[in-house]
């Protein structure tokens, strides 16, 4: 995670820089379904993640 994000829906989830995180799902809006190191689950916008492209 290289941008924090902090959630506004129930269904997203908060993220803090450094994080690290597994894409479950990738969706044509730029969002994501994704997961932590804590196995919580939630929407994110993609652009906060570096995925080493």
């Amino acid at each position: 995670v290289v941008y924090m994000f902090e959630p506004t829906l129930p269904d997203e989830l908060r993220l803090s820089i450094g994080e690290t995180m597994r894409v479950l799902a990738e969706y044509d809006d730029g969002w994501g379904l994704c997961e932590n190191a804590k196995g919580e689950r939630g929407m994110i916008p993609l652009e906060c993640l570096d995925r080493g492209d």
